[in-house]
């Protein structure tokens, strides 16, 4: 699959300057995984790419927890500064600038580095994250991939994943199905990101993704 990926964002992209890829879904749906292997195969195909996550655009903790509604509608509308994205990366990107400065904001530590990477086009910028797939952000996408896994998928590989950072079994399954789940399935409700995808992945058997 990860050929097949590589394949057509090489065919799509050809002869363009800028090629901007979304790669989205659900957590603990693979993304940052996927992402790697992405790059490292268009890597060895002589591609110019690079990867930048979403993850590096979060909101201070502080705003991310200020709301007063759900823990799920926080998740969805307090997580990611997509505003910052944008005007970061994505129309720097997209006008062809020769560098980027952004601050690559690091969660664990709730603090922000700033970042500098040099530009040469041709360009595939790949972007990777939750909620990409939304009216703010859809237009700057060449080529948008969801990965498709489902629910209980998710709470599985969370559980394995996430026990250091927020505790035993049942925490991690309370946290997902109230929060994260959720939100995901009121993403999906407002902004039907599977409707907007150029491709949906279906990725529960992560050895073995389909189309």
């Amino acid at each position: 699959m990860i050929k097949k990926i590589s394949d057509e964002i090489i065919k799509r992209s050809e002869n363009t300057d800028v090629f901007v890829v979304g790669l989205s879904g659900p957590d603990a749906s693979g993304k940052t995984q996927m992402s790697k292997k992405i790059v490292k195969e268009l890597q060895n195909k002589g591609v110019n790419v690079i990867c930048i996550p979403s993850d590096w655009f979060h909101h201070p903790k502080a705003y991310r927890r200020a709301s007063n509604g759900e823990p799920h509608e926080q998740f969805l509308y307090n997580t990611i500064n997509f505003d910052r994205l944008i005007q970061e990366v994505l129309e720097p990107v997209k006008n062809k600038a020769d560098t980027i400065k952004f601050t690559h904001f690091n969660v664990d530590t709730d603090e922000g580095e700033e970042e500098v990477r040099e530009l040469e086009c041709p360009l595939i910028l790949l972007i990777e994250g939750i909620f990409l797939f939304q009216p703010k952000l859809i237009d700057y996408f060449d080529f948008k991939i969801y990965l498709n896994v489902d629910p209980k998928e998710t709470i599985k590989r969370a559980i394995d994943r996430d026990a250091c950072r927020f505790g035993e079994a049942d925490e991690v399954t309370e946290r997902y199905e109230s929060k994260y789940n959720k939100g995901q399935a009121l993403h999906r409700e407002l902004h039907k990101p599977l409707d907007l995808a150029d491709w949906i992945i279906d990725n529960n058997n992560w050895k073995n993704p389909r189309k």
